[in-house]
């Protein structure tokens, strides 16, 4: 797949110019959309939401440097390049002082140093959003934490479909991170530079998801009074992500499979189709083949959608992963609160003993945020956490014993990449988590996999992957 030409658009109210500059900077590999109006341009940006505008400083209705303001909030991010009069370089300072990157008087003569600047302002916006997608994190797969098996089987996964343009199906309960596998498998694909957008079938009045999904004419309906871009025509070669598709409308199924079948939409008040290249992601926390049986869901959808399926282990079959979440959990809160807050031990024996049963990861998101908002110190203590209905102590038996020396990540772990941490946070916690389970138990393993809630196997697996041994004084291990 060939990457995005940059978007240029070019707002100049004299037509002949408007066209000889399209036509120029088409030339140089760029995609152009023109208006002849400030408020045109406005509205053209927002649709479209060019890489880099060009804006004429004299225009019939709007003043040039009202446009760069305005274009700030129409198209947060574009950059922009202002052309003026000549002896107009004064006014040109002021579009520069609102956001402008650079100006040139009309007539352009220098048009190397013209293209020049229009590759810098480019190149610029496309920095910033490298930085900005550096920032929220470097891929969907970074933010898929754990080292558990259902976790690597799942990543494994993700990595094998990512470049098939196939839809995928994503399943599994509320909170176990949907839109964030979602993310990965686009992350994983070679669609990885285009859009990636995401909507909520469940959040949406049916009259205004069509128009949401698809695009409106302007005059389409009551309000109507601009054209809308769909969110399919804006993710095409990229991924759009619907989430709790099973809450999608019967007459919106209809239209979104022959949206799929054909690879086209057409927006509401037009009968001009528009071919799209996007790979739709769906998820859902209902049981879908029971939707289809019960007339809810229609079938022909339900196997166009799952062409690829995903299914998210809940929280409570990677007991073993609460460490590494808790871990990144508050590293990303200390990054954007300036703070250097750990967890003492004994707040991870109550994160450990809890069911986790049923908002999986959002829940134990939520209950650290919480207790990283209400701890006194600089360590969050049990007391300082909230599960379920109220605050919970560490439970009898908890899963670290109370000699254990351990505080939870030291300020050089706390300090260390998310990569780097993973098996010193493994080896601290896991190990001792299994060692007090056996001791519990005395060393029967049968009993201590059903304490842990896993399956006999997959428990002495784990005794294995950490050599733990058996605690002095039982008879045995193997129970």
């Amino acid at each position: 797949m060939q990457p995005r030409a940059p978007t240029v658009l070019l707002i100049e109210d004299e037509e002949a110019n408007l066209k000889a500059l399209t036509r120029l900077i088409r030339r140089q590999g760029y995609t152009v959309a023109g208006a002849m109006t400030g408020q045109g341009g406005l509205e053209l940006a927002e649709e479209t939401r060019p890489d880099l505008a060009i804006v004429d400083l004299q225009l019939p209705d709007i003043y040039g440097e009202e446009v760069i303001r305005r274009m700030q909030v129409a198209s947060p991010g574009t950059q922009c390049i202002v052309l003026t009069a000549t002896g107009s370089a004064a006014k040109a300072f002021d579009c520069l002082q609102a956001g402008a990157t650079d100006y040139f008087e009309k007539p352009i003569v220098d048009f190397d140093r013209f293209f020049q600047v229009l590759r810098k302002a480019v190149e610029i916006r496309q920095l910033k959003q490298e930085n900005e997608r550096l920032r929220k994190g470097t891929s969907g797969l970074d933010r898929l934490v754990g080292n558990s098996r259902p976790m690597q089987e799942l990543k494994r996964l993700i990595t094998e479909m990512g470049d098939f343009p196939f839809p995928v199906l994503i399943t599994g309960a509320s909170g176990t991170g949907k839109e964030v596998v979602a993310q990965a498998i686009h992350d994983s694909s070679k669609r990885r530079n285009e859009r990636f957008l995401a909507i909520n079938c469940a959040a949406i009045p049916e009259q205004l998801l069509e128009s949401t999904l698809f695009g409106a004419e302007r005059g389409a309906f009551t309000g109507a009074d601009r054209r809308r871009i769909g969110l399919f025509e804006e993710a095409s070669d990229g991924t759009l992500f619907l989430d709790e598709i099973g809450d999608m409308p019967l007459s919106m199924q209809a239209k979104l499979l022959r949206v799929l079948q054909q690879k086209e939409i057409t927006r509401l008040g037009s009968n001009t189709p528009i071919k799209i290249n996007t790979r739709v992601v769906a998820a859902t926390h209902q049981d879908l083949p029971q939707g289809v049986r019960d007339g809810r869901f229609r079938e022909d959808l339900y196997f166009r959608i799952k062409v690829m399926e995903v299914a998210i282990p809940p929280l409570r079959e990677r007991l073993e992963d609460i460490p590494l979440l808790a871990y990144f959990f508050i590293k990303e809160l200390n990054a954007e609160y300036e703070r250097e807050v750990q967890i003492d031990s004994s707040a991870m024996n109550s994160l450990a003993a809890y069911s986790w049963s049923k908002n999986n990861v959002r829940e134990l998101r939520a209950a650290l945020t919480r207790a990283f908002v209400l701890c006194k110190g600089e360590s969050i203590l049990a007391t300082d956490l909230q599960l379920g209905d109220g605050p919970r102590a560490p439970a009898a038996g908890a899963v670290m014993s109370s000699s254990s020396q351990s505080t939870g990540p030291s300020p050089e772990l706390m300090s260390m990449s998310y990569r780097d941490a993973k098996e010193a946070v493994l080896d601290t916690f896991s190990k001792q988590y299994l060692e007090t389970l056996l001791a519990e138990t005395g060393g029967n393993v049968t009993r201590a996999a059903d304490r842990a809630g896993m399956q006999r196997p997959n428990f002495r697996k784990l005794l294995k992957r950490y050599k733990v041994v058996r605690p002095e004084g039982s008879q045995t291990v193997e129970g």
